[in-house]
């Protein structure tokens, strides 16, 4: 015998919602702080000569601005110039990321002054190999101490190098790969959530070359997306690409056996979020995914996601006969031919104009030669709608809850 699932009730859940109270309400206003980080850390910027940021408002006057001590000043200039104070012995035995222990930025005067209490830990600003010389230059400032100048970060046994990538070959530090394997540690250490989930199956065995396979296509990936490949790098070995579709094919497989029972508990109505995630993850791993979110904080939570708005061209103002600005033979229009999915996350909370002036420009795209297929839904493309109805929905100003339905993705003639 079935046991009579419990009714919700939505007004209870309004009312549980969470509650700032008027003591909380006021510390927020004083932007008294909410958390605390112990030790403190301190980011620390550096730039190559002549490349320091200089800030100033589009009405100030450019004799000002340029003699400004910020222009010939910033947080690394200055840690060069307490170097060069013959008084003090501390500051020339320290690295710049040590150097945060001992010394305070004062950004009034823009000097660094000598610590009398608390304690901070410096870490300097990630850069990519690919950036050249300022990569050389962070990994130079991990092992020089004490530098008044910037010949001096590249000076080794007394000779001043050209660049800062010929010092690190004097100094031994890329004569083999621990640098690389340090950045590699490092990129480990502060990855995303995302780059930590990509295989969560528990217990699946993959051959080595299937996996060793699977991560030269990865790190191919982001080298082109910085305009470089594996194949420059001699030594690498280059992904087989045609073996990567079975490879994924097998991780969706077991993917699907893994997590049947969560599933079925799923179709009960439960652990929706669990669904979600788990949809996303199985789809993406297809042929050409397009990943598209109604807001922007959505969209970056989605591999390659962007804003539906700006991967659409959806226009802004938008009434029952928009329509968006793609050409049947720019760019955007060939990218949704090759297109096989299209992911639409948070959908609830956009206008139904929005869904109804895309499928109204993708059946322009697609069935322009065609005319018969003229009651196909976005000219034949499949799009998922994801998101949760009880969250937000379309904003209608001045509009009441008859309004508000009406404007939702469910009362669109676009949407079966």
């Amino acid at each position: 015998m079935k046991t009579k699932q419990p009714e919700n009730d939505e007004i209870k859940e309004y009312y549980d919602c969470r509650y700032i109270s008027a003591c909380e309400a006021s510390w927020r206003i004083f932007s008294n702080e909410v958390n605390y980080r112990s030790p403190s850390v301190m980011r620390l910027p550096f730039h190559l000569p002549g490349q320091q940021t200089v800030c100033f408002g589009p009405d100030e006057d450019i004799n000002q601005v340029l003699n400004k001590p910020s222009v010939n000043s910033s947080m690394f200039l200055a840690w060069m110039q307490r170097n060069q104070d013959p008084n003090d012995h501390v500051a020339r035995t320290l690295t710049y990321v040590q150097f945060p222990r001992f010394y305070v930025w004062k950004l009034d005067k823009r000097i660094w002054v000598p610590r009398i209490k608390g304690k901070t830990i410096g870490r300097i600003h990630s850069v990519s190999p690919s950036t050249g010389e300022a990569y050389y230059l962070r990994i130079l400032l991990n092992k020089v101490k004490g530098p008044t100048s910037f010949d001096d970060i590249k000076t080794v046994n007394g000779r001043v190098y050209d660049t800062f990538r010929d010092a690190c070959y004097a100094l031994g530090l890329l004569d083999d790969d621990s640098e690389y394997i340090e950045a590699i540690k490092e990129a480990n250490i502060s990855g995303s959530a995302d780059s930590q989930s990509i295989i969560v199956v528990s217990g699946l065995s993959i051959p080595d070359e299937q996996l060793k396979n699977y991560v030269l296509c990865e790190i191919e990936k982001f080298l082109t997306r910085n305009n470089s490949s594996l194949r420059r790098f001699l030594s690498m070995p280059y992904p087989d690409t045609s073996s990567l579709d079975n490879f994924r094919c097998r991780l969706i497989n077991e993917e699907l056996a893994y997590d049947r029972t969560e599933l079925q508990n799923v179709y009960q109505g439960q652990f929706m979020e669990t669904m979600e995630e788990y949809f996303l993850f199985t789809v993406m791993a297809g042929p050409i995914v397009l990943n598209v979110a109604s807001s922007g904080i959505a969209s970056l939570l989605l591999e390659g996601g962007r804003t539906a708005h700006s991967r659409f061209h959806i226009p802004l103002n938008l009434n029952e006969d928009s329509v968006c600005h793609i050409k049947p033979d720019d760019d955007v229009a060939k990218l949704l031919q090759q297109t096989k999915l299209v992911i639409w996350d948070e959908a609830p909370m956009v206008h139904k104009h929005a869904f109804e002036a895309l499928d109204r420009t993708m059946h322009d795209i697609f069935n322009i030669s065609n005319p018969s297929r003229s009651d196909v839904l976005f000219g034949g493309k499949v799009i998922v709608f994801g998101g949760d109805f009880r969250q937000i929905l379309p904003v209608v100003p001045n509009g009441g809850r008859q309004e508000i339905v009406n404007a939702s993705l469910c009362s669109s003639l676009s949407v079966e």
